[in-house]
């Protein structure tokens, strides 16, 4: 995004009501496909942090947590500067998560908004945050801090439930795109989306093109991301990066749009 001569970077959140529905995988995959760095807000292991890689266990240092205790309520000292964040071939930019970060207590969103763009113009690239399933000072604060905010939509009884739990509670004040994936349905999922369909209605929330039920994925132990492979991916793993190729383009593209009201 351009606003005058200054490229605007996007930020762009991943949350969730719960656990399993594909948030981390698609905070992967989309910050893989648009350049963007990604800031891993999820503390709990087996997160993007360790599909990526690293080990925050071996750190003593959280530059993460270090800069959202600088920007917590109360602290006036000045917005820090961007940390560091790891480059590897085949995988986004990452800045890493911490175990740490599950003690973070309050977080002062517009002093968040302020952070993350400077780290876009400090590091001249877009944003992608993967945050911990269900609400909290970390996940409300990255999502006002966003351009838009994507919420994976699994068919399922219980994921649909939290779905529109969550859409209850945050549909109407942050800029929403729901990301169908694991694609299927029963009577009762469907009865469910019926529910959802009308939050989508009434908050203004868009949705994406769909993700399929790869069920093999989560079972992925390559580290490179599915969009990053060039040489030989195979057919089921070149059809699964194409699907997450058109879920990034929907939102860069409702970024660019300027439709994020």
């Amino acid at each position: 995004m351009t606003r005058g001569t200054k490229t605007v970077w996007p930020v762009i959140t991943l949350a969730a009501a719960k656990g399993g529905v594909g948030k981390t995988t698609i905070a992967y995959e989309v910050a893989s496909a648009i350049g963007a760095v990604l800031v891993d807000c999820d503390w709990d292991n087996g997160g993007a942090t360790t599909m990526w890689g690293d080990d925050p266990g071996k750190r003593q240092r959280s530059p993460l947590l270090n800069a959202l205790l600088a920007i917590a309520p109360g602290n006036d000292g000045p917005v820090p500067g961007a940390p560091h964040y790891l480059e590897a071939l085949g995988r986004p930019g990452l800045l890493p998560g911490d175990t740490r970060l599950a003690d973070v207590r309050d977080v002062d969103p517009h002093r968040m908004t302020e952070m993350l763009s400077k780290w876009t113009t400090e590091w001249n690239r877009p944003i992608v945050i993967d945050t911990h399933p269900g609400l909290g000072p970390i996940s409300d604060a990255a999502m006002a801090a966003s351009t838009l905010v994507g919420v994976p939509m699994v068919l399922g009884a219980r994921e649909l439930d939290g779905l529109h739990g969550f859409l209850q509670l945050r549909g109407g004040g942050f800029p929403i795109v729901l990301i169908p994936n694991k694609d299927r349905a029963s009577a009762q999922d469907l009865r469910l989306l019926k529910i959802v369909e009308d939050d989508v209605r009434t908050f203004g929330i868009r949705v994406s093109p769909s993700i399929s039920d790869w069920v093999w994925l989560p079972r992925r132990t390559s580290r490179r991301a599915a969009l990053l492979l060039t040489v030989n991916p195979g057919k089921d793993l070149a059809r699964a990066a194409e699907e997450f190729r058109q879920v990034a383009q929907y939102l860069v593209e409702v970024v660019r749009d300027g439709r994020t009201d």
